[in-house]
């Protein structure tokens, strides 16, 4: 049987060649692109100032986001585990550090060194949340935010989709908070829910307040831990 790391790397190795016709939101599993933009903004605005900051980028996808920061001031280090999507992101955007790595293996976890920034954009459900999470908080330096966004398993359409896709697994509010109690460091944690909205005709999320834990059942969860 293959390794959850396995089964999605093909996932996505087979996507990869299919980029132009099903749209670059695909990376993320969306059903459109307008999904894709607002989660941007939500982990935009918790990751706080880039100007001059370090910015790693954990599961890159085809690197919308990582462009974004670049162009933001960030000084980004994108990393995914497709091999022909990180030299295809290379050859076509050569000013930003893209490089292949897993986040497993401490020693290619710490060539990587510290950033200011650390995101997980959409990544997390396709791994170990609470090993994954600890690991890229290695990563995060003094002073510094882990941010990510991931679908919340207490929604009834994203337990549908767990159903369907039994390696696609959501994440609790409350796995959040526990694991993040437990982080060296760790001073505090922001987090935000994002509903489909019925009539999508202007934005297609609703977006909850910042706060310490979420209200309802939002569809995504976009979280920001912060380090001392």
């Amino acid at each position: 049987m293959m390794s959850q790391q396995d089964y999605w790397k093909e996932h996505y190795r087979s996507l990869h060649v299919k980029k132009t016709e099903l749209g670059t939101f695909k990376s993320m599993d969306y059903p459109n692109d307008r999904l894709q933009t607002q989660t941007y903004a939500h982990v935009l605005e918790a990751l706080g100032r880039l100007n001059h900051q370090t910015l790693l980028d954990a599961g890159c996808g085809w690197g919308q986001f990582s462009l974004m920061a670049h162009f933001l001031g960030a000084s980004v280090t994108a990393v995914d585990f497709v091999p022909e999507t990180v030299q295809s992101l290379r050859e076509q955007h050569p000013f930003i550090r893209w490089t292949v790595a897993n986040f497993s293996d401490p020693k290619e976890r710490s060539s990587l060194g510290f950033f200011d920034r650390v995101c997980a954009v959409e990544v997390l459900q396709y791994a170990d949340f609470r090993f994954t999470v600890s690991n890229l908080w290695e990563l995060v330096a003094p002073g510094g935010r882990l941010v990510a966004c991931v679908p919340n398993a207490l929604c009834p359409f994203v337990q549908g989709v767990h159903q369907r896709l039994d390696r696609w697994i959501p994440v609790a509010p409350q796995q959040i908070a526990g694991l993040a109690r437990t982080l060296p460091d760790f001073s505090a944690l922001y987090l935000r829910g994002l509903t489909y909205l019925e009539d999508q005709s202007f934005l297609p999320y609703s977006a909850s307040p910042w706060g310490t834990e979420i209200v309802g059942t939002p569809n995504r969860i976009v979280f920001s831990m912060l380090r001392q």
